[in-house]
């Protein structure tokens, strides 16, 4: 019986060897011990399978969903070359929820110096603006003429975040001034007021667009939103339609419809790994300046919220004046807002994001819109996208996003 098994299987390997090396590998298989040759067969084995199911899940080349014969069209046919070759996760790490964590912990290759900027308001709350202003780059010397990108990052996310720093340095490496919103209360900082964020609040991301216009009026503007971030941006330009100072964006990985994605989250594949984990990184902030919102949340409630349907329920919708978590994410979704945006705006994402799943994007409402596009790809998680086999390089969306951003400068 075991012969008939090494022969069946170095039979299978014949095809891409010679009869010489059939001999070679059988009579290799054949002069181990029966144990250690069953554990070889069953590691080589599922490394096939595990080939064969990568190949045929992963691969392909990205869906684009773009309404015909518009500007942003023939934008994306021309300028942004990279949606015409496949995205294809390293073979180790295409797992989407395995995709996602690799990339929030390894580290970025190049560190920026930021100088950070604190914003205040009337109530003396106040938020930071990291810039770097890249005035070493040659490609645009004068920093009255340079282009710049202003990110808004995910929930609780910094320039600290690695997503974000690798985000910048290829911002910069193609010349652009790079800005991040850093949300009030984060890093250190502890609220003055009950005044923090959520999706549906774009007043801070309105003030750092008009703080950049007053210092900079001779240079363009584009913005970049990532998860909670791409919810926050969305909304502003459909709010602002063609009074946008934002003249283009891209929304990475967004999650349209909150209660869409809140669903996915729920799922047992995500409850633990992704929802809880969230919960608690966001619980943290809470606790950290627990003592503005005396009187407006139930701190017990919050303390007892292990996943975000609940904490969405005890805090984000009494602070910003929701009756509960589904009025909230009624009011967050963006998928009606899209047909009211009137500056080109890319949307990027994944297939298997677990925080915004194919079922959740809006693709067809996107296909009717005259300015919004949404890219697809086969793989890729949540604001990931890794390729290659080496996590440091360029990510699939980092290439997309500075192609669609230079083809969008002015000649």
């Amino acid at each position: 019986m075991e012969s008939e098994i090494i022969a069946s299987f170095a039979s299978i390997l014949c095809y891409v060897g010679s009869e010489a090396a059939f001999v070679r590998i059988k009579n290799s298989f054949t002069e181990l011990q029966p144990g250690l040759l069953l554990a070889l067969l069953t590691i080589i084995t599922l490394t096939f399978l595990y080939y064969l199911y990568n190949a045929s899940k992963f691969g392909k080349l990205p869906e684009v969903y773009c309404k015909k014969n518009t500007k942003l069209h023939t934008l994306l046919n021309d300028k942004v070359s990279t949606l015409r070759r496949p995205y294809k996760p390293p073979i180790w790490c295409a797992e989407s929820r395995l995709q996602t964590i690799v990339r929030y912990f390894t580290p970025c290759s190049r560190s920026i110096q930021w100088e950070r900027e604190m914003i205040t308001d009337k109530e003396e709350g106040a938020f930071h603006i990291d810039w770097f202003q890249n005035n070493e780059n040659d490609r645009y010397p004068n920093p009255k003429m340079r282009p710049t990108v202003l990110i808004v990052p995910g929930l609780t996310s910094t320039t600290s975040a690695s997503y974000i720093s690798s985000m910048s340095d290829c911002l910069a490496q193609d010349g652009y001034r790079v800005m991040v919103l850093i949300y009030r209360g984060l890093e250190g900082d502890k609220l003055k007021t009950p005044l923090s964020f959520s999706a549906t609040y774009t007043d801070d991301l309105e003030q750092a667009v008009e703080l950049f216009y007053s210092r900079y009026p001779t240079s363009d503007l584009y913005a970049v939103g990532a998860s909670l971030g791409s919810l926050i941006l969305g909304r502003y330009l459909s709010e602002k339609r063609d009074q946008s100072k934002i003249k283009a964006g891209v929304l990475f990985c967004c999650p349209f419809n909150p209660a869409d994605c809140i669903k996915e989250m729920e799922t047992a594949s995500n409850l633990i790994l992704m929802n809880y984990q969230v919960t608690q990184n966001i619980k943290n902030f809470y606790r950290k300046n627990s003592d503005v919102f005396e009187g407006i949340v139930d701190r017990e409630k919050i303390e007892k919220a292990n996943f975000m349907r609940d904490f969405d329920n005890h805090f984000t919708a009494p602070v910003f004046g929701f009756a509960n978590g589904d009025e909230y994410y009624e009011e967050a979704s963006i998928v009606h807002r899209l047909a009211d945006v009137e500056v080109p705006l890319l949307c990027v994402g994944a297939n298997d994001d677990p925080f915004s799943p194919e079922w959740a994007l809006p693709k067809k409402e996107i296909s009717e819109c005259e300015n919004v596009a949404l890219v697809m790809t086969y793989g890729g998680g949540h604001v990931s996208h890794i390729q290659e086999q080496f996590p440091f390089s360029k990510s699939y969306f980092e290439l997309v996003m500075v192609e669609y951003l230079n083809g969008l400068l002015p000649q």
